[in-house]
C-alpha cells in the first residue's frame, strides 16, 4: 500500500511509522473479519431457528389434524 495516500509525506516516515501503521491496518482487518464471522453465526442462527419454528408449526398442525379426524 502506497504511504502517501494515507497522508505519510514519502521518505518521511520511520520504521516505527510503518510498523504502528501496519499494526492499525492489522487490527482493523481482525475487527472487520470479526464483525463478518459473527454477522454469518447470527444469519445461520435465524436460519436454524426459523426451521425449527416451521417444524415446531407442522407437528402442531399434525398433532391437532390427528386428534380431530380420529
Amino acid at each position: 500500500m502506497n504511504m502517501h495516500s494515507v497522508g505519510f509525506e514519502i521518505g518521511e516516515e520511520t520504521i516505527e511509522d510503518v510498523i504502528n501503521f501496519n499494526m492499525q491496518f492489522l487490527m482493523i482487518n481482525i475487527l472487520i473479519r470479526h464483525n463478518r464471522s459473527c454477522m454469518e453465526l447470527t444469519e445461520v442462527q435465524h436460519h436454524r431457528r426459523r426451521k425449527i419454528k416451521q417444524n415446531n408449526e407442522k407437528s402442531l398442525i399434525k398433532f391437532f389434524l390427528f386428534h380431530i379426524y380420529s
